[in-house]
């Protein structure tokens, strides 16, 4: 039997099979004589070809929905058992396509903004199910209503009864408020997921017992549908609640599931990358600027480059180092370049800011735990 997925939508679709698929049609479903037939819908109109990593997500949903449709208008009329393929029945898949319930968020800020465009954009859920509150932000909540047109409260009991799924998108120093707000709020059949950096899930799952936690450090580029998250099960998260939480930080890019234990050294390259990313682009505006340039054409160029060199990342299936060689020709103006970096200790730095962010996390941890 098939684990469905705490919290999600589903609906059956016949698998396919090799070998030519016809069903029995249901008797309420035979057209009567002289019955007229149904005009076939025109096709859809051809889908364009992404640009963007995020572009590329929706064309793929697109396509599968839309075979979907197809595949369900020719083979899928309610029945499941109706399937037959060959003289022998087809079993079914369980496909999730949503959210069911209300997700509730408790803290209204740059994060929380990013998962609600995030799974309205994607159509994860309607306006209609997620809630918000903060601690003394009306403005925020105000805009979120207004502009995505979402349910807001300023009481922490009404967004508890409310939801069956919590996101606490606060910040680690506001944590411990709000874990003794919702004490006593949270029920066993709660998902509660802390996107906050170094609140382990002992402090969380102490403070809110029974309840399934899931700890997940995504990034600001959530912000347009790029982050890179990863998440981490709690001890009373099963598969179904990790799978849920999956499909939440879904709508705003990758994710991927660690040990607790590894989220650390997540915060250290992916939590805090970013910003290691801008520097270094800082760096090659203000050089290109020093060295002649005007300030946009350097920012432009430097950018360009930058997503450039990812979207090989994304699509080759050759390691960093390979791409790096390939464009290093022996004396040339790549290699020369390359060896004032290490001459300067590049990698060394990198490798030493990833630590030190890691073992400020740790300590958060020890802090907040």
């Amino acid at each position: 039997m098939s684990c469905v997925p705490f919290g999600l939508v589903v609906q059956w679709q016949p698998l396919r099979r090799d070998g030519e698929c016809r069903r029995r049609p249901c008797a309420s479903e035979r057209r009567p004589p002289g019955a007229r037939r149904r005009r076939r819908r025109p096709p859809n109109p051809p889908l364009s070809v992404p640009r963007t990593a995020a572009g590329a997500r929706r064309y793929r949903a697109e396509r599968a929905h839309r075979e979907c449709a197809r595949w369900e208008a020719r083979w899928y009329r309610g029945c499941p058992s109706a399937l037959e393929a060959k003289g022998v029945f087809v079993a079914a898949e369980v496909a999730d396509v949503g959210i069911a319930g209300i997700i509730g968020f408790v803290g209204a800020g740059n994060m929380a903004a990013a998962l609600v465009r995030g799974l309205l954009g994607e159509r994860v859920v309607t306006p209609e199910q997620l809630w918000a509150t903060n601690r003394s932000n009306d403005a925020r909540l105000a805009a979120l209503r207004d502009r995505h047109g979402i349910a807001v409260t300023r009481s922490k009991r009404e967004i508890a009864g409310a939801a069956s799924i919590l996101v606490l998108a606060v910040k680690p120093r506001d944590m411990s408020e709000v874990l003794r707000e919702l004490d006593g709020l949270v029920r066993a059949d709660h998902l509660v997921i802390s996107v906050a950096a170094g609140i382990p899930l002992r402090t969380i799952e102490a403070a809110l017992p029974g309840a399934a936690v899931v700890r997940a450090m995504p990034n600001t580029s959530a912000a347009v549908q790029e982050s890179a998250t990863a998440v981490a099960a709690g001890a009373h998260a099963g598969p179904a609640h990790l799978a849920t939480a999956e499909t939440i930080f879904r709508a705003v890019g990758d994710v991927m599931t660690v040990d607790e234990d590894l989220l650390d050294v997540v915060t250290g390259l992916s939590g805090s990358g970013p910003a290691y990313v801008y520097r270094l682009i800082e760096a090659m505006i203000h050089a290109g600027t020093e060295l002649g340039l005007e300030g946009p054409l350097a920012r432009r160029l430097a950018i360009q480059t930058l997503v450039g060199a990812a979207r090989m990342l994304e699509t080759s299936r050759e390691d960093p180092g390979a791409l790096r060689e390939r464009v290093t020709s022996p004396g040339g103006t790549t290699m020369a370049a390359l060896r004032a970096l290490e001459d300067r200790g590049f990698a060394a730095a990198i490798r030493e800011a990833i630590g030190r962010a890691a073992d400020r996390a740790r300590e958060m941890s020890e802090e907040f735990g």
